[in-house]
């Protein structure tokens, strides 16, 4: 992906809608080996010229939205993570509705930062109400479905930290 980024730089430019789409999928590549900060900054680079070529509700615009999203909560700036993770799973259920998968995936990124802001009852409600959805819409098995699990898992254990530093919750 990271030739492609170049080739296509050299061939149409930085805010040419191929280039824009190579760079974000590098930038998914890059969060994927936990390379959050450079996954920030490239995101955030074309993350304008996506918005003037396709338009705000686009699919790929929303997924780059998401990606910044979550590398903000993931280089620990929680408040514009909050900000922007809100706005975008906003946009996902007007642009698709509630019970779409991509809307499921922008809650869960929206739950992860209400949960790391220290919201999380809310949290732990946003993230099951899309984890019953997903297995509604995609069955108990699908890899979406268990990943929401796993989200599930990670809020339950934020709780049971919250509740052992108040006092409530013995150690066994």
């Amino acid at each position: 992906d990271s030739e492609l980024v170049s080739t296509r730089q050299g061939l149409f430019g930085h805010s040419h809608d191929r280039t824009v789409f190579a760079v974000s999928n590098l930038a998914r590549d890059l969060y994927g080996v936990g390379r959050y900060r450079e996954v920030l900054m490239m995101q955030q680079s074309v993350l304008p010229s996506a918005i003037d070529l396709m338009g705000a509700r686009h699919p790929e615009v929303l997924l780059a939205a998401r990606t910044v999203a979550i590398a903000l909560r993931k280089t620990g700036q929680y408040e514009e993570a909050f900000e922007q993770s809100q706005a975008n799973y906003l946009a996902y259920q007007g642009r698709f509705g509630p019970a779409h998968q991509y809307t499921l995936a922008a809650a869960m990124s929206y739950a992860q930062c209400l949960r790391v802001l220290g919201r999380t009852a809310e949290a732990f409600d946003l993230a099951s109400e899309a984890e019953r959805s997903y297995s509604r819409n995609l069955g108990d098995r699908h890899p979406l479905t268990l990943m929401a699990r796993v989200n599930l898992g990670i809020m339950l254990r934020a709780v049971g930290e919250e509740a052992r530093g108040a006092g409530r919750v013995g150690l066994q």
